[in-house]
């Protein structure tokens, strides 16, 4: 492994759970998938990532905290609801879109994930790396 991978795998994990949500808003079906995966994800980030990054930019790291509540709590939602229902597919647009600025957020330039390539070392960044992978295995079908 080298410095920025764990970037390298974030940003190729957003854009897998960006095109799964893509697909889920013309077919619902494919959401369970999209909900695990983005789950996975967002789970690894609270806790690898954005503790390392506290004290870097809290505002961000907050920011970025908020908007993975906001998700979780329109998933839980989700749950209670039928996928015929009209209700369900607006829950899905709104979780697309905080999805994508969420995503939009770290990986823009001077976003979190450009803030933490510069601080953090590159051993960090493979703990952080072996953490997140590990997590994904334990939560993710092969």
């Amino acid at each position: 492994m080298s410095k920025g991978d764990v970037y390298k795998v974030f940003k190729k994990d957003h854009a897998h759970i960006k095109k799964l949500f893509n697909e889920t808003l013309r077919d619902t079906s494919k959401y369970p998938e999209a909900q695990k995966e983005l789950e996975a994800n967002m789970l690894g980030e609270e806790q690898f990532l954005y503790p390392a990054m506290d004290f870097i930019d809290e505002e961000l790291v907050n920011e970025t905290k908020r908007e993975n509540e906001e998700a979780f709590r329109t998933m839980a939602r989700m749950k209670n609801m039928n996928e015929e229902d009209r209700e369900w597919a607006d829950s899905l647009r709104r979780l697309n879109d905080l999805v994508v600025h969420h995503m939009e957020i770290e990986e823009k330039e001077n976003g979190l994930f450009d803030k933490a390539s510069k601080v953090l070392s590159e051993e960090a960044e493979e703990d952080i790396l072996h953490l997140y992978n590990e997590l994904k295995s334990e939560n993710l079908p092969p």
